[in-house]
């Protein structure tokens, strides 16, 4: 969560073809939430490399002290790697 709390990175179970039964990769997704704590109105949770391979795991969202940097683990290109993105 980032400090201010208005935004929310976790970790779900995942199946590109819905539903919990067939959930079985491990993926990332944030949602922005409002003053109550509670996802703001009419906003879902997205998915953090939405446009990566559904059976790679994208898992453990962090951001860096100064919210600048999203840190998180895959296993893309084999074996479990760390990422990191820049703020743009």
């Amino acid at each position: 969560m980032t400090p201010d709390g208005g935004v929310l990175f976790f970790q779900a179970l995942y199946s590109p073809r819905g539903g919990c039964a067939a959930a079985s990769v491990l993926r990332s997704f944030y949602v922005k939430l409002g003053p109550d704590g509670l996802p703001v109105a009419g906003q879902t949770a997205r998915m953090l490399l939405s446009n990566l391979d559904p059976s790679h795991a994208v898992m453990t969202p962090s951001l860096s002290p100064d919210e600048c940097t999203l840190y998180l683990a895959s296993d893309k290109d084999g074996g479990q790697k760390l990422y990191s993105a820049k703020r743009r």
